[in-house]
């Protein structure tokens, strides 16, 4: 492994017999095109995903105005559907996501088949589909720099965390978003 040169005290540069005297001399390969700005995120505290912090899923909850149900469900008796009245109840704005159900309506809302049709910023993106399909959606978030990509109970797929993650987005795995509002918002109470 070879030595970089230092510069010592007085001024000289100490390399070993044979090294290079400038680290430009060095054969490192250069990135071909700059990192796009949104992407060169400053590095975030490592976080947990099988304990979260209830500063860090409060901070995500309070910072969020506009959520996407992805597999938001038009059957009352879903648990997207429910979780998506809860969110609406709670002040939140809601926008529903499935492609199966695109253009029908959910709680007096349009259905929109993908996250890129919503014609307004979104704050979170909340998973009700199997784990196999987060990596497309957490993509789509990445392009629409969404900040925070929830997965719901039984929804986790770390590679589509840590591509999230690698783009500046907080993620949330495995976690119901209506459960933890409960407990760290409503102080208890789901009215």
């Amino acid at each position: 492994m070879p030595v970089l040169p230092c510069r010592t005290s007085s001024g000289t540069t100490d390399t070993l017999p044979g090294e290079p005297a400038r680290l430009d001399a060095l054969d490192i390969p250069r990135p071909a095109a700059p990192i796009p700005q949104w992407r060169a995120q400053p590095l975030k505290p490592f976080v947990d995903h099988d304990a979260y912090s209830d500063r860090y899923l409060l901070r995500l909850l309070v910072g969020t105005k506009t959520v996407a149900v992805i597999g938001a469900s038009p059957d009352p008796t879903r648990p997207s559907h429910r979780i998506a009245q809860y969110l609406l109840q709670q002040g939140y704005r809601v926008i529903p996501v499935n492609p199966d159900a695109a253009e029908a309506t959910i709680l007096g809302m349009r259905v929109h088949k993908r996250l890129a049709d919503a014609d307004e910023p979104i704050d979170l993106v909340d998973v009700f589909r199997r784990p196999e399909a987060v990596p497309a959606i957490a993509e789509e978030a990445i392009a629409l720099r969404v900040p925070f990509l929830w997965m719901q109970l039984g929804v986790r797929n770390d590679y589509a965390c840590r591509a999230a993650e690698q783009a500046g987005l907080d993620v949330v795995m495995n976690r119901c978003v209506k459960r933890e509002h409960i407990r760290l918002v409503s102080n208890g109470s789901d009215k």
